[in-house]
């Protein structure tokens, strides 16, 4: 979610939050599968759950915007709100970032 937070004040499109959220499970397989496997011999619910621990679902990342938009008038209200993001540094994160991006 972090990473979200950090795409959403630097102005990127929703739809490339989505998809860069969910290329999460593809960086992260060799992880995950070995997480998982550590795991087989606690049982099937232990496993599902250490399982979904260790993976982004499309319908976690849609609730929790949800919430956001629910609770504070969607995920920019969010992130000035609750997690106190300022004009200001929006601005620098948004120079740090467009230097990296030339």
């Amino acid at each position: 979610m972090g990473a979200v937070y950090l795409l959403t004040a630097l102005g990127v499109d929703s739809k490339i939050i989505h998809q860069d959220y969910l290329a999460s499970n593809v960086y992260t397989e060799t992880v995950r599968a070995k997480k998982i496997a550590d795991v087989s011999g606690m049982g099937p619910v232990m496993s599902a759950n250490i399982k979904a621990l260790f993976e982004v679902n499309e319908a976690y990342l849609n609730h929790a915007l949800q919430l956001m938009k629910d609770n504070f008038g969607g995920i920019n209200n969010y992130l000035h709100t609750e997690l106190k993001l300022n004009e200001q540094e929006v601005s620098d994160l948004r120079k740090i970032y467009w230097l990296y991006n030339i």
